[in-house]
């Protein structure tokens, strides 16, 4: 988790383990792609006590995931706008 979303690992420092650990144990990988591991990481933060105390924590977090749908989403083919 701390690949996919390093700013929010350098945000919490020593937490950050804390917040993975709460975060897995209710959501669990169970995808082949560990780059999936943090679909819900976003949306979990939000209802974490941590992000009462760091408010901008889930909005980074969606910022880093929206990053790598981005980033993986380069390479997707070019939609055919003929079919449109």
């Amino acid at each position: 988790l701390a690949d996919l979303f390093p700013s929010v690992a350098r945000a919490l420092g020593s937490d950050f383990k804390t917040l993975c650990d709460d975060y897995l144990s209710q959501y669990p990988s169970h995808h082949y792609n560990l780059d999936q591991i943090g679909a819900s990481f976003p949306e979990f933060i939000r209802t974490h006590p941590l992000n009462q105390s760091l408010p901008f924590l889930s909005a980074l977090a969606e910022l880093e995931k929206v990053y790598l749908i981005c980033f993986h989403a380069a390479n997707s083919p070019e939609p055919d706008w003929e079919l449109l």
